[in-house]
């Protein structure tokens, strides 16, 4: 048998390397388990910089064993012949096979262990094949393929392990830091019993070492469902916050919040029979029971119903036909007054054939419908504020004329619908058939080959600021739905990108059309678009209802209507310089 040794290590200080990869590996995982700890506790800044950190000390460690490794195998080898007595002479030095303690094949180098030293050798697989036959009970079994899956599952275990360590430690130091108690005891002492299941598969593994891969899977199993399972006594609500959750006993509803892990903080405890409904709104937890509802506001009210009145006294606020206005410190919708509760800053509770939440926020208002999940988006009517009308008394009263054939409009129209107009009609037949086609072509994987349409659209826009794309997109529907010898001026208002979901938009859009053949017209829509690369699919529908209440951004309003930057002209099927 032929060697090909590369060179020789002391043993004492190869067993220290070892031992020093030991506790390395031992502080890799809490480390790892730190990220996870830190998005429990909602320490969102530490859990990006244990990341980063987490990537560099990876980088780092593959760059220095890829180092090693070629300096290895940079390593000029002597070949050595092993004589019939097994042993084999290097450097003056005489090696005994029968004085042989280990083979350790790491990183395809072999390791000869013996009493004081370690001859290392270039791997050859016929080689370790011969030393398998003749000494298959000195080779390390985390070398071999099963060895190296049971250790593998070992280190799972033991992160899972480590995990559930440390968000016990850390909420700990949690409850100290914010008076929070343990809400959930079960899950505690179920998650500190899968600590003690995982603790007695090891035990077992390194008894019954014909079974370790065995128990090592049924307890990584066992590990990963405990942890991925909720909390088995209480709710949570914003799972994507870890914020708020509830419990329902004989009492009624208790709310918890700054809820974390299995701590939270006794927020209230509603007074009801049973639960029809729970769930939030912004900054508002509600619960009906037998069709009443109860509200609990997540941070303090600043403010008194009265002084809500006052802050927006003369705003009215309209989408299509509703209206709402504050007029005299009573709300008025559709002209009509109603009763508010005040149930957070800026948030009314008002009942009308259904129960809605209004909330104010910047130059429009959300009416969210509790019993649908609905929110419609309400803009600011600048031209109708209280506060902008003119002192000139014949205007005044001309106005007040207006206002008055509006409001009967609105309350005929409130009590007694009218027929849809053909333009209505036709609107939403084409904002169905939009809708149906866009939904279809966001299926679709690889956008390479789409072809827009009059329905759905795709734009190349190597841009970086999200507006200008949206303005592409726009102007590509505008264009492909125009027809020949009508020329179209169009400025885009205002955006508000309202929905995000990964690479999916929902953006409102209001835009002024000055048209060759009608009238101006200002329309306020939606703008359904996808994003893949750096090219984008998307449709304009006129219904803004279809908006999705899921994934909102909680971005503001982007005024665009003075500048000149939102302006395109359309002359036919062509883009051609603005009128401006």
């Amino acid at each position: 048998m032929k060697l090909h040794v590369k060179k020789i290590i002391d043993r004492a200080s190869w067993k220290t390397q070892q031992n020093n990869q030991k506790y390395y590996l031992i502080g890799a995982l809490f480390l790892f388990s730190l990220p996870v700890v830190m998005i429990t506790y909602h320490f969102y800044i530490m859990f990006f910089l244990l990341f980063f950190i987490i990537i560099i000390v990876l980088i780092a460690s593959y760059i220095q064993n890829i180092k090693s490794f070629f300096d290895l195998k940079r390593l000029k080898s002597e070949v050595v012949d092993v004589d019939e007595n097994q042993c084999f002479v290097y450097q003056d030095k005489v090696f005994d096979f029968h004085q042989l303690i280990k083979i350790h094949l790491l990183r395809r180098v072999i390791y000869l262990e013996f009493e004081n030293d370690i001859v290392v050798l270039e791997y050859q697989k016929t080689l370790f094949n011969q030393l398998k036959d003749s000494y298959s009970q000195l080779i390390n079994q985390k070398t071999t393929k099963i060895g190296r899956i049971s250790f593998m599952l070992l280190m799972i275990d033991m992160l899972f392990g480590v995990i559930i360590i440390m968000k016990i430690v850390g909420g700990i130091i949690y409850c100290l830091s914010t008076s929070t108690t343990i809400i959930d005891i079960s899950r505690l002492f179920g998650d500190i019993g899968t600590l003690a299941f995982i603790f007695i598969c090891v035990f077992l593994a390194n008894i019954l070492k014909k079974y370790k891969i065995v128990f090592y899977t049924v307890s990584v199993i066992v590990a990963f469902w405990s942890l991925m399972s909720p909390m088995t006594h209480v709710t949570q609500l914003l799972v994507d916050q870890g914020a708020i959750a509830y419990r329902e006993d004989v009492n009624g509803v208790q709310i918890y919040r700054d809820v974390a892990y299995v701590f939270g903080k006794d927020a209230t405890l509603m007074y009801v029979d049973s639960i029809d409904d729970i769930g939030t709104f912004h900054d508002v937890v509600y619960v009906e029971s037998q069709q009443q509802y109860q509200f609990y506001s997540l941070t303090t009210p600043h403010q008194t119903l009265q002084d809500l009145y006052e802050e927006y006294e003369g705003s009215s606020y309209s989408h299509q036909d509703i209206n709402i206005m504050i007029d005299k410190n009573v709300i008025k919708i559709n002209s009509k007054p109603y009763q508010a509760e005040l149930i957070g800053d800026h948030m009314l509770y008002v009942k009308l054939q259904h129960p809605y939440i209004i909330q104010f926020k910047d130059f429009r208002c959300e009416l969210y419908q509790l019993d649908r999940g609905h929110t419609v988006v309400l803009q600011e009517d600048y031209m109708n504020d209280v506060t902008s009308q003119d002192n000139d008394i014949e205007n005044e009263e001309k106005k007040s004329q207006e206002e008055n054939q509006d409001n009967e409009t609105v309350t005929a129209s409130t009590s007694q619908p009218e027929e849809k107009s053909e333009i209505e009609k036709r609107r939403e037949k084409q904002d169905q058939q939009r809708y149906q086609a866009y939904q279809q072509a966001i299926q679709q994987d690889d956008m390479t080959s789409f072809q827009s349409t009059q329905d759905v659209v795709k734009v190349h826009d190597e841009n970086t600021d999200i507006y200008r794309v949206i303005k592409s997109l726009d102007r590509e529907i505008t264009r492909i739905n125009n027809e020949e010898g009508t020329i179209l001026d169009v400025q885009i208002l205002s955006m508000l990108i309202y929905h995000q979901n990964n690479d999916e938009y929902g953006i409102y859009i209001n835009r002024r059309v000055d048209s060759s053949v009608e009238e101006s017209q200002t329309f306020q829509e939606i703008i359904f678009m996808k994003k893949y690369g750096h090219d984008y699919i998307g449709t304009r529908l006129y219904d803004i209802s279809y908006m999705p209440t899921d994934h909102p951004t909680n971005n503001g309003e982007y005024e665009t209507r003075q500048t000149t930057d939102y302006l395109y002209r359309i002359d036919g099927h062509q883009v051609v310089e603005n009128a401006w």
